[in-house]
């Protein structure tokens, strides 16, 4: 995947409380959208439905949103795709959680990584979203988060939020368009 560049674990975190808030249906999220409309990332599509559910779904739990910093971090260092890291998370057991060897891929990420939430939460969040997910929304909500955890997310979400489609206007001015 194309990653508009690399995304620090720690600005992902950063940005759960704005996330909680804006990725709640209190703030009227999801966006009202037809079911089969797609969203067009750098390099692919993703059904736009299920990136805003996915991300309102990440938004609720600090597990959730760990894991999908973790990700993000991960992936945008390696510019892999988001969704076969969270499988390979999810099939982590406590001596893979903590190898250490070099090129071990996410685990190895994982090892250096200071986690705000327990191994086991971690791994079970994996689990529940890699499951719950297919990997092209998995791809879709891990690019969305990326650029949330952006320079001017704050900017481009107040001039994306009365938008007809908020997560594509995001994703354009993101990109400086």
């Amino acid at each position: 995947m194309e990653w508009p560049r690399q995304v620090e674990v720690e600005s992902v975190r950063a940005r759960w409380v704005y996330a909680q808030w804006s990725f709640s249906p209190l703030a009227g999220w999801p966006p009202p959208r037809p079911r089969d409309d797609e969203l067009k990332l750098p390099d692919r599509l993703a059904n736009s439905a299920e990136v805003a559910a996915a991300l309102g779904i990440l938004a609720s739990r600090p597990e959730y949103w760990e894991a999908q910093a973790q990700v993000v971090g991960y992936c945008s260092e390696t510019a892999g795709d988001p969704a076969p890291q969270w499988l390979n998370m999810a099939g982590l057991g406590r001596a893979e959680f903590e190898q250490t060897s070099e090129g071990a891929g996410i685990s190895e990420f994982l090892s250096r990584s200071a986690l705000v939430v327990p191994r086991p939460a971690l791994i079970g969040a994996a689990q529940t979203i890699s499951l719950t997910f297919r990997p092209e929304t998995l791809d879709g909500v891990g690019y969305f988060v990326g650029l949330l955890a952006g320079p001017d997310w704050e900017e481009c979400m107040d001039r994306c939020r009365n938008e007809p489609d908020p997560m594509a206007c995001f994703i354009r001015c993101s990109a400086g368009n």
